[in-house]
């Protein structure tokens, strides 16, 4: 909790984990995907922790500026920004095969569902005449 209440980076990642479960909840994904994704957003925040804690456990040694102490931050938040680059590529790859699976069947939905209403809708000659007919009647008036 500590690390959620205070470290905005990881506030970061869990509104962003939320926005993945979102998009994965609306194009449906199945089970071993869902599983990837549980495993790659607990990776995230496991390795936004591990930096956290390097973190302070270089506070707590050295007080003053160092270059080895700023160098050992910079690496652990290299280490998380490399894990969520490599994480991102999966998912980016992943949910596109999913957007264009998700786009691809509704136009086809689209399209059967307009060859059915164009199958359907022959209109008969009693249809046509009272069509002319109403129409004869507006322009008359």
């Amino acid at each position: 909790m500590y690390v959620v209440k205070n470290e905005q980076n990881m506030q970061i990642h869990l509104i962003g984990g939320i926005a993945v479960i979102g998009a994965a909840w609306y194009f449906s994904v199945d089970h071993v995907e869902w599983l990837l994704l549980v495993l790659v957003i607990g990776g995230v925040l496991t390795v936004e922790t591990i930096n956290t804690a390097i973190e302070r456990t270089v506070d707590l040694v050295t007080e003053e500026y160092h270059p080895l102490a700023e160098r050992a931050k910079d690496i652990s938040a290299a280490g998380v920004f490399v894990f969520l680059f490599v994480c991102c590529c999966y998912r980016f790859v992943d949910f596109y095969a999913l957007y264009y699976r998700f786009v691809s069947v509704k136009e086809v939905e689209k399209c059967r569902l307009t060859s059915l209403l164009k199958k359907q809708s022959k209109p008969d000659r009693r249809h046509i005449r009272l069509t002319q007919t109403f129409k004869l009647v507006l322009h008359c008036c």
